[in-house]
């Protein structure tokens, strides 16, 4: 029973780490779809489409318990519950130094945070062809 909760309690830990906010932009509903369906844009241009946004993805963790892939899983996973099928990266910003030296003299946060646009690509652009 002991090494259940324990197991228990690591697993809470380890998914926990990053919490998500999520501000709606659309009152179109999407199907949802699995993670694996979200592809991340780095930047605008990669987009290989016209694009609805859906929603605002704000998400953060403590940055010595998580990395960016982390938060990137955790992202596509809240997007692809709202039915987005892309997810453009807005902003990555890492904790300061001094936020870090706080963090470990102190147990204050030091959060890397995230804010990602959840899209739905809607068509593929036509690229190099000749009408």
């Amino acid at each position: 029973m002991k090494h259940t909760i324990t197991v228990l309690a690591a697993a809470v830990l380890l998914t926990g780490c990053i919490s998500t906010s999520v501000t709606k932009l659309s009152t179109r509903s999407y199907t949802p779809l699995t993670p694996e369906d979200v592809t991340i844009y780095l930047y605008e241009e990669d987009i290989p489409g016209d694009y609805e946004k859906v929603a605002l993805i704000t998400a953060r963790g403590d940055y010595a318990m998580t990395d960016e892939a982390k938060m990137f899983k955790k992202v596509r996973q809240k997007a692809a519950k709202l039915g987005a099928n892309g997810v453009l990266v807005e902003t990555v910003r890492e904790p300061s130094t001094e936020a870090k030296v706080a963090n470990f003299l102190f147990s204050t946060t030091a959060n890397r945070k995230g804010e990602m646009l959840a899209i739905y690509v809607l068509s593929v652009r036509d690229e190099g062809a000749s009408h």
